[in-house]
């Protein structure tokens, strides 16, 4: 629990957020907190063979232009609007935003494909 944001635990990212994800898929994790929690996360995805990648040594507005360029799929907080800005304003097929409590959580997919 960090800054209000109930955050699902790295076995529930990996497994439910990101369970279309197969062996050998990339993923890279934006954060300032960088401690075991973080690491966690990494494990998670590296146990069903995801190569996940901690990026922590940038600006925000660094990680905001990471998140933007994102061309697949961005996953986080409903309530971090860092990621919806990053989704509306970038070229991601697919924004997960996902609501979290102690009981459970649940997701809903937003297609950001731009249409003229």
């Amino acid at each position: 629990y960090e800054m209000g944001f109930l955050e699902l635990s790295p076995e529930n990212t990996s497994t439910e957020l990101f369970k279309e994800l197969q062996a050998g898929a990339q993923v890279k994790i934006t954060t300032r907190i960088v401690n075991q929690k973080a690491r966690n996360y990494v494990e998670a995805f590296s146990s069903r063979g995801i190569n996940a990648t901690l990026i922590t040594d940038q600006t925000a507005v660094q990680d905001f232009c990471l998140l933007k360029r994102t061309s697949r799929k961005l996953a986080g907080s409903a309530r971090s609007t860092f990621v919806l800005w990053a989704a509306l304003l970038g070229n991601v097929k697919t924004a997960r935003l996902y609501h979290s409590s102690r009981a459970k959580a649940s997701f809903r997919d937003y297609s950001c494909v731009k249409r003229l």
